[in-house]
C-alpha cells in the first residue's frame, strides 16, 4: 500500500497509473492515517504547497514506522527521520526514473540540491511564515546567537543577502506549513 500525501491531483493520478496493481491512498489530512491500517506502507510526499514536517502530521507518520518514505522536493534534510527510511528526490524527477525507483530499480534519480540540517529547515519555514527572531530562537528552544547563527548559514547557502529574498524565491512554496498539519 502506498499513502500519497499530496496537494497535487495530476501528480496523484501519475502516481496511481505508475502504481497500477496496488493500492494508493489519497491522504488528505492526518485523520486519513491509521496505524491499524497504514503500518509498514510506503508513503509519498510532495512538499510542493505541503510542509508537514515539524508538526502533529510528522508524529503520525513517524508512527506508522513505513517501509520506505518517499520526500519529494528541492531540500534533503539531513538527519530528518533517522530511525526510518527516507528517499529525498527532486520534484522535477522523470516519471520514469521515479518508476524504476519505486520498483527497486533506480537507475538515475538524484536527490535535490540543497542540503539542510533539520534545525535550518525549521528556522526557513519559521523564516517564511514571516515570524520574529525572538519568536523562532524561544519556539526552537535555542538562544537568539544560535538562531542567527542558523540564519547566516542559510543565506550563505541560499546566496541570499537579505531574509526577504529568500520569502519571495520559488523556495517559499515547499516551506508552506499545510492546512492539514
Amino acid at each position: 500500500m502506498y499513502l500519497v500525501i499530496t496537494k497535487d491531483i495530476y501528480f496523484l493520478h501519475a502516481l496511481r497509473f505508475i502504481l497500477k496493481g496496488f493500492r494508493v491512498q489519497h491522504v488528505k489530512s492526518d485523520r486519513d492515517i491509521r496505524e491499524d491500517l497504514h503500518n509498514k506502507c510506503y508513503i509519498i510526499i510532495d512538499t510542493y504547497e505541503n510542509n508537514l514536517f515539524h508538526s502533529d502530521f510528522e508524529i503520525r507518520i513517524r508512527r506508522l514506522n513505513p517501509r520506505r518514505v518517499y520526500i519529494l522536493g528541492p531540500f534533503l534534510v539531513n538527519r530528518l527521520w533517522p530511525e526510518l527510511p527516507v528517499v529525498f528526490l527532486k520534484r522535477t524527477t522523470a516519471v520514469m526514473d521515479f518508476f524504476m525507483l519505486i520498483h527497486g530499480r533506480a537507475i538515475g534519480v538524484c536527490p535535490p540540491d540543497i542540503l539542510l540540517t533539520r534545525k535550518q529547515h525549521l528556522v526557513l519555514t519559521y523564516l517564511i511564515q514571516e515570524m520574529s527572531p525572538v519568536e523562532i530562537s524561544t519556539r526552537m528552544g535555542v538562544s537568539i546567537k544560535a538562531f542567527y547563527a542558523h540564519q547566516f548559514n542559510i543565506m550563505e547557502l541560499f546566496k541570499a543577502k537579505k531574509v526577504g529574498c529568500l520569502i519571495v524565491s520559488g523556495i517559499s512554496k515547499y516551506l508552506i506549513k499545510s492546512p492539514l498539519s
